[in-house]
This record gives C-alpha cells, sequence and structure tokens, in this order.
C-alpha cells in the first residue's frame, strides 16, 4: 500500500493536479498512477462508495488529502494483528 509520503512527493514531481483554493484534486488517471491501479479498479471503488470522491458533470475529482486519510484507515501492519492471523 501506499504511504502518505509518497502520494506527496508522488503528487509534486507530476505537477499535473488542479489545485483549488489551496486543494489539490486528483483525477482518476492520476490516483490510478499514484496507488499503481487501473481506472477501473479506481471506478470502481468510486461506484461502490469504497473511497470519497466528488463528481463534476465529466469528471470524478478526488482530494489528495482524505485519499491520504483513507490510505491510512486501511493501513495494515505487522503489530495490527497477531502473528496467527497474518496471511503468510
Amino acid at each position: 500500500m501506499t504511504n502518505t509520503k509518497s502520494i506527496a512527493h508522488q503528487q509534486k514531481d507530476k505537477g499535473a493536479s488542479e489545485v483549488l483554493d489551496g486543494v489539490t484534486l486528483l483525477t482518476v488517471n492520476e490516483l490510478s498512477k499514484i496507488l499503481k491501479s487501473s481506472t477501473v479498479t479506481i471506478r470502481r471503488m468510486v461506484s461502490r462508495r469504497d473511497i470519497p470522491c466528488y463528481r463534476t458533470e465529466k469528471k470524478i475529482l478526488f482530494k489528495r488529502s482524505e485519499v491520504e486519510e483513507y490510505l491510512n484507515k486501511r493501513h495494515i501492519g505487522a503489530a495490527d494483528a497477531p502473528y496467527d492471523e497474518l496471511a503468510l
């Protein structure tokens, strides 16, 4: 899973995201590159309401800060579960 530092780092490198009133907005394509997932997967996540997003007439946009929060809530680390519950 991608951590928040790498999202911020990749975002600075890309420089293609929209910034509105200091809020960085990501498109489906940008988010798919950051998460290393297909655009189809991102759109499925949107349709299932798994990930927070904003819809305009023709675009689906994501606040970078909300995506980072979404990922942090779903972080699975070694300390989160006893050894016997880990999928090895």
